[in-house]
């Protein structure tokens, strides 16, 4: 009986890891999709910014 219940909680552990290592991927993917989007928010800006001193 306690051997079923330490591998339980063992699958229960390593099914938790892979949950958060999971979890911890997708968040660093979110956070450089994001730092590219704002990335190119920055280029569009400075391009922006470049056309209208040129016009003037």
């Amino acid at each position: 009986m306690i051997s079923i219940e330490l591998n339980t909680d063992a699958a229960d552990h390593h099914q938790n890891a892979n949950e958060a290592e999971r979890d911890l991927h997708r968040k660093l993917i979110g956070d450089a999709e994001q730092l590219d989007v704002a990335g190119k928010r920055q280029q569009d800006v400075a391009l922006s910014i470049s056309t209208v001193i040129r016009r003037i």
